[in-house]
């Protein structure tokens, strides 16, 4: 089950170009130093699908893609909770977005997803604006995923 910490919505800066309804998800197991949301380490009693499309409908006026941060326990029930909700956007025309923050290349179970971060993040190399960082978001285009973080990149 998909725990559920707490929302907010952003212009462009999970994703460029994109106003994102973001959920923040917890239970993360990365626990990475510096983590920018180390909350999300603790457990909640809130499900996910609880919450989720009574949020969707609220915001549904403003926004442009749905993003997810954090995968939870990384499951193969929450994998398949992800592609139900990940349906249930597309339906209602928005894109969707994964941070997973873990090392790791995009997994079969994630290609529900139209934008996918990859990476735990590292300290020493930075967040996805700095061009030292080891994070990776990728753009779904034509099935394949290309690599669009020099988007987030500072001159």
């Amino acid at each position: 089950m998909l725990k559920f910490y707490d929302y907010n919505v952003t212009n462009s800066w999970e994703v460029p170009n994109e106003v994102c309804l973001n959920f923040h998800l917890a239970e993360c197991l990365n626990r990475c130093p510096g983590c920018f949301s180390p909350e999300l380490q603790n457990s909640t009693d809130t499900n996910l699908v609880d919450v989720f499309e009574d949020l969707l409908l609220a915001y549904s006026n403003r926004i442009t893609c749905v993003c997810f941060l954090g995968e939870g326990k990384n499951t193969d029930y929450e994998h398949i909770e992800f592609e139900t909700l990940c349906k249930k956007i597309h339906s209602y025309g928005f894109k969707t977005c994964l941070y997973c923050g873990r090392d790791c290349r995009i997994e079969e179970w994630m290609r529900c997803f139209d934008y996918i971060k990859v990476g735990s993040y590292k300290q020493e190399l930075g967040d996805l604006s700095k061009k030292t960082t080891n994070q990776r978001l990728y753009k779904k285009e034509n099935n394949v995923y290309i690599d669009i973080t020099f988007l987030f990149w500072e001159e």
